[in-house]
C-alpha cells in the first residue's frame, strides 16, 4: 500500500530510435550501454525504460525519467554525452525523434528510494522500478 506522500513533477524523455539491421548488436549496443552508464552518473536521472516494437525489432523507444528539466538538458548538452551520442547515431537508419514530456509521477518516497538503488547499485546498468506495488519483478 501506498503511504502518503508528495507528488512530485517529473521530466519524461522519449527517445525514438530505428536502428539499420544488424546494428543492435556488437558496437552499437555496446555504444547504448555506454550513453545509459553515463546517464546513472548525472544529477536529476531517475530511471530508464526501453521498449521494442514487437513488429519491427529495429524501432526502438527509450523513456527516460529525470527530476526537471534542467537535469535532462544538462544532460543532453553534456561534451561526452554529445559524443557517445555520435557513435550511436551511425548505427540508425533515420534521424531520432526526441520528446520531452512533464507530469506527476512518483512520489517524494518513490524519487528518494529510485537515488538510494541508484547507489546501491553504484552505477550499474538496470531499470530502477520505483513503483511498490511492482515487488515481484
Amino acid at each position: 500500500m501506498f503511504s502518503r506522500a508528495r507528488i512530485l513533477a517529473v521530466v519524461k524523455v522519449v527517445v525514438r530510435r530505428r536502428f539499420k539491421p544488424h546494428s543492435l548488436g556488437g558496437e552499437g549496443h555496446k555504444a547504448l550501454l555506454n550513453l545509459k552508464q553515463h546517464a546513472l552518473t548525472k544529477p536529476g536521472f531517475l530511471s530508464s525504460e526501453v521498449l521494442n516494437n514487437v513488429s519491427d525489432y529495429h524501432d526502438q523507444l527509450l523513456i527516460t525519467q529525470w527530476e526537471t528539466i534542467a537535469s535532462w538538458e544538462g544532460f543532453r548538452d553534456d561534451p561526452v554525452r554529445i559524443a557517445l551520442h555520435a557513435k550511436i547515431m551511425e548505427h540508425l537508419a533515420e534521424p531520432e525523434s526526441i520528446k520531452v514530456y512533464t507530469g506527476t509521477s512518483a512520489t517524494e518516497g518513490e524519487s528518494s528510494l529510485a537515488k538510494k538503488v541508484q547507489e546501491l547499485r553504484g552505477g550499474s546498468i538496470g531499470t530502477v522500478y520505483t513503483d511498490r506495488r511492482r515487488d515481484d519483478l
